[in-house]
C-alpha cells in the first residue's frame, strides 16, 4: 500500500487492522495521536515491552481520518509537493509543500547579464536596473538553466537590497533573498550554471543570518563568503542589540560546531559583546 505519508500509514493500519504495536509508531506520530487517546478513541493495551494501540471507536477514528486527509490515506496517483496538492491532501497549503516556481528580485550594478538556453537568451540586468530600478526572473524547479559567472551579493533585507549601490561600486548581481532564502533560490545558486560565480552573503549578524550564509555555502562548489566590515567589532559594540541575539539563541550550539572561519569570527564577537547587529547599519557607516 502506498500511503500519502508515514502518519497516514499509521492511521490506515489502525483502520484496517484495529490495532498496531506502539513500536510501529514514531514519537512524532504518537504525539499526533494523543488527542485520540485522551478521547478514548484509541487505547494503549499492555502487550510485550511496548504495548499495543487499539481502536475503541472506529467511527470517531474515521472522522479523524477524514478531517486530516480529505482525499484519503492512499496515494492513488503521483503526488507532487505543491501547495495545491497540500490543500487537496491535507486541507493545508503549507503542510508538506514546497513551491515549484518563485519570482526573484535582482539588481545589476555595472555590467551584469544573465544567460539561458545555452547562451541563446540574454537578460541585461544592469539595463533593466538602470531603467526601472529592479529586474526579476522566475525560477522554476524543472528549469535551472540560468547562468552567470561574475560576482553575486545575496541580500536578506529589502532596504539594503534597494540601496546596495551605496555599499558596493563594482560589477555585481544583487539577489534579494527576502530573509530566509527559498529552497529554489538556494538550488539555483548551487546549480552548474552558477558554479563559477562568486557569492558574498549580506545578512544580519545574528545566528539566523549566519545560518543562512551556511545554507547557501553548503550547497555550492564555487567560492562563497560572508561580508564582514573591517570595523565589525566596533559596530557591534556601538549599535548591537542584545534582544536580537536572544531571539535566535537556540541556533548558537549548532553554529559553535561550525568550522567556517567567518562564522567563528563573527560568532565569537557576538557572544563576547552579548549583542547581534542588523545589516542595515552598513548603509549608515
Amino acid at each position: 500500500m502506498n500511503w500519502i505519508d508515514a502518519f497516514a500509514g499509521v492511521l490506515g493500519k489502525l483502520r484496517d487492522k484495529g490495532s498496531i504495536p506502539c513500536s510501529a509508531v514514531s514519537r512524532a506520530g504518537m504525539k499526533k495521536l494523543q488527542s485520540l487517546i485522551h478521547a478514548n478513541v484509541l487505547s494503549v493495551r499492555a502487550r510485550g515491552r511496548g504495548g499495543v494501540l487499539h481502536v475503541e471507536s472506529m467511527d470517531h477514528l474515521l472522522q479523524f481520518i477524514d478531517s486530516n486527509y480529505p482525499s484519503g490515506l492512499e496515494q492513488t496517483e503521483e503526488v507532487d509537493s505543491s501547495r495545491g496538492s497540500s490543500v487537496l491532501w491535507h486541507r493545508d497549503s503549507k503542510k508538506h509543500s514546497e513551491r515549484s516556481a518563485i519570482p526573484v528580485l535582482l539588481r545589476g550594478l555595472g555590467n551584469v547579464r544573465l544567460l539561458s538556453g545555452n547562451g541563446s537568451k540574454i537578460m541585461d540586468v544592469s539595463e533593466l536596473t538602470s531603467s526601472f530600478g529592479v529586474a526579476a526572473l522566475m525560477l522554476r524547479k524543472d528549469k535551472m538553466d540560468i547562468e552567470y559567472s561574475g560576482k553575486i551579493a545575496t541580500v536578506e533585507n529589502l532596504e539594503v537590497f534597494t540601496e546596495f549601490h551605496k555599499i558596493c561600486k563594482e560589477d555585481i548581481l544583487v539577489v534579494y533573498t527576502g530573509g530566509r532564502a527559498s529552497g529554489l533560490l538556494v538550488s539555483w545558486l548551487a546549480s552548474s550554471g552558477m558554479a563559477t560565480a562568486s557569492v558574498t552573503h549580506y545578512g544580519d549578524y545574528d545566528p539566523v543570518g549566519l545560518s543562512e550564509y551556511l545554507r547557501i555555502k553548503d550547497g555550492r562548489s564555487g567560492p562563497t563568503d560572508l561580508f564582514i566590515p573591517v570595523n565589525f567589532e566596533t559596530l557591534v559594540n556601538k549599535y548591537g542589540n542584545t534582544k536580537l541575539l536572544e531571539k535566535s539563541s537556540n541556533l548558537i550550539p549548532r553554529l559553535r560546531q561550525c568550522s567556517d572561519s567567518s562564522v567563528i569570527q563573527v560568532l565569537s564577537i557576538l557572544m563576547r559583546k552579548n549583542k547581534a547587529l542588523e545589516q542595515e547599519i552598513l548603509l549608515k557607516v
